[in-house]
């Protein structure tokens, strides 16, 4: 019809307004009935959606690989979470590529270059003509273990850093359970020594210690700890000699009693006292090492 401007207008229903036509969004998403949207017309491709680990659609399994991301990352991520769940246990041969790829349905070439990094991140360590093993649980203790041997003073140096920040801490921060833990691995250390038994001596003080650093209630300073725990072990067993130096057995009760107690400026003295005469044992070791001396040349404050 024509108004009386001259204009020509579409007919439309009088309680209806004009139809203004597709909108932008109607074009691109084709939200409109019977409309093709844009990108489809146009043959563009739609971005992938990335969904939230909980969701149903990026669920993989071991044995399931998708294409959403390049297989070798996929396979990489499972095999760094079976070291870390103790699957592939710190020390362990773990399966050969063929038996790998088999398991999981990829190609070798994947499976060997998913080795290859995890490798480089310092978790896993191949050795010509035997395998590939296990080197550490997480990288900074593959970093830590990539450069071999420590030198036992640099190891207590680290240690008692740790464990004196630890013990003050652990006075504010301890629960029943860590005390528990701690009362535990005191007294299995004792049993030990009276025993004469060195393997268990190790791990019984090695428990004590851990359980202070994780009585202080800090993950950093606990992952730290941890990622040294090789190293810890070993400087326990370098400067162990049984029956023990007089006196050691008292600083290891002491500490625990200032924990318990929950004395901060106490815990922290014993602790101190303690990394000192670790220090002390350590330069004898360190001696005997380089004169060849006997081990009864360590101190023992008057006593055979």
């Amino acid at each position: 019809m024509r108004c009386a401007a001259g204009a020509i207008v579409a007919h439309t229903r009088a309680d209806e307004p004009p139809d203004p036509g597709p909108r932008l969004p109607d074009l691109v998403f084709g939200s409109r009935p019977g409309g093709a949207p844009l990108w489809a017309r146009l043959r563009m491709p739609r971005l992938p959606v990335q969904m939230s680990d909980n969701q149903e659609a990026t669920v993989t399994s071991m044995t399931q690989p998708t294409r959403a991301e390049p297989l070798v990352v996929q396979v990489s991520r499972q095999f760094r979470a079976r070291i870390t769940s103790g699957d592939w246990a710190v020390h362990s041969r773990i399966p050969g590529e063929k038996r790998l790829a088999e398991e999981l349905g990829v190609s070798r070439g994947t499976v060997r270059e998913a080795l290859r990094a995890l490798t480089a991140a310092g978790l896993l360590e191949p050795r010509v003509g035997d395998g590939t093993y296990v080197r550490a649980s997480d990288e900074l203790t593959g970093l830590l273990a990539h450069g071999g041997g420590t030198d036992l003073e640099h190891v207590l140096d680290v240690r008692a850093v740790l464990e004196v920040a630890a013990a003050e801490r652990a006075a504010r921060h301890r629960t029943d359970a860590h005390l528990d833990a701690m009362r535990e691995a005191v007294a299995a250390r004792a049993e030990a020594e009276r025993a004469d038994d060195v393997d268990a001596y190790v791990a019984a003080d090695s428990r004590f210690h851990r359980a202070v650093v994780e009585a202080a209630h800090n993950p950093l300073l606990t992952r730290l700890y941890d990622a040294l725990r090789e190293n810890v072990v070993e400087s326990i067993r370098r400067t162990t000699a049984l029956p023990e130096v007089q006196g050691l057995n008292d600083l290891h009760e002491g500490l625990l009693a200032a924990i318990e107690d929950g004395t901060p400026e106490h815990a922290r003295a014993i602790a101190t006292e303690l990394a000192d005469e670790l220090g002390f044992i350590s330069a004898v070791v360190e001696d005997e090492a380089r004169d060849g001396d006997p081990a009864d040349a360590r101190r023992t404050d008057g006593t055979a």
